[in-house]
């Protein structure tokens, strides 16, 4: 069986990719993701490019994302699923006008992370994507329908198999609020197995912990935050690590910190994420960002 590491690749973007079927041709909708099939557990990032298909600048009129873009996700019987999709976008959250470059693109994303209805585990801190072949279109303002991006979710085997199910097992056994004691499990996890696929998961995991109100520790949020940019620019949890980091950070600091992920991890997440809050921080704007649920057809 297969196994794909697709949080691992940095420098080629796309595999499986699909062109616009646009309601117009002036503004078309094209989705990217890394791979063509994923193991269980594993994230499922895709990139959604609002294009300008013209020669002339084209203005978007309002763009709000989170009522605008829309998810369609299919199984092979062509049953609509509802995985949990996190929505992470690289311009500003208020409604506003976009202005398009004549065949520029503006780029968004979301990253399936599981049934809504099934997460694993009974302290629900993994999810899982149901197995099998899936479709998914993304649709914009209502009007604007992508071609369907296929890929497939297959169980881990060997080595990976028994990785995904001791992560499991330590959520079950510590939970969200004592994850502080599985600290030296996950750290074994992720030195003996680093290119593992669910290896960020183990370093988010460590972050997570220090989020707990029962054992905050600012100092190790920003160690594992870094840490996870740093080894895993590839991996969408790179948005939430860049938060947590830069809402701890001074201003001087966090610029610097956004400044030297640019410079060093060219052409990945990590470096887009960085920019969107460099952008964020240098406009003068404070305090977390967001990732909201992408709404369900």
């Amino acid at each position: 069986m297969k196994k794909v590491f697709v949080l691992m690749s940095v420098l080629v973007l796309v595999v499986a990719v699909s062109d616009a079927m646009a309601a117009s041709d002036t503004l078309l909708v094209r989705v990217y993701s890394d791979s063509s099939t994923y193991l269980a557990g594993d994230y499922i990032p895709v990139d959604v490019y609002l294009v300008n298909n013209t020669d002339r600048p084209l203005s978007v009129v309002p763009l709000k994302p989170y009522d605008t873009i829309k998810l369609r996700c299919r199984d092979s019987m062509g049953k609509i699923v509802k995985p949990y999709a996190t929505l992470q976008i690289d311009y500003a959250y208020e409604p506003r006008t976009v202005s398009l470059a004549p065949r520029d693109s503006l780029r968004t994303g979301f990253e399936l992370r599981g049934d809504v209805g099934a997460p694993v585990g009974k302290n629900q801190l993994i999810c899982q994507h149901p197995l099998g072949d899936f479709t998914v279109e993304v649709v914009f303002a209502g009007k604007l329908v992508s071609d369907p991006l296929r890929y497939s979710v297959i169980k881990p085997m060997g080595v990976e198999e028994e990785v995904y199910n001791r992560l499991v097992n330590i959520s079950d056994r510590y939970g969200y609020g004592n994850l502080v004691n599985a600290i030296g499990e996950l750290d074994e996890l992720l030195a003996s197995h680093p290119r593992s696929v669910y290896a960020p998961q183990f370093l988010y995991l460590m972050l997570t912990a220090y989020l707990s109100p029962s054992h905050p520790d600012d100092a190790k949020v920003i160690a594992y935050g870094k840490r996870l940019v740093s080894d895993y620019p590839q991996c969408d949890d790179c948005f939430e690590a860049l938060n947590q980091v830069t809402s701890r950070l001074s201003s001087q600091e966090c610029i610097s910190y956004l400044q030297e992920v640019v410079a060093t991890r060219a052409n990945t997440r990590a470096e887009r994420f960085a920019r969107f809050f460099l952008g964020d921080r240098e406009s003068g704007s404070s305090g977390k960002a967001e990732s909201k649920g992408l709404k369900q057809e």
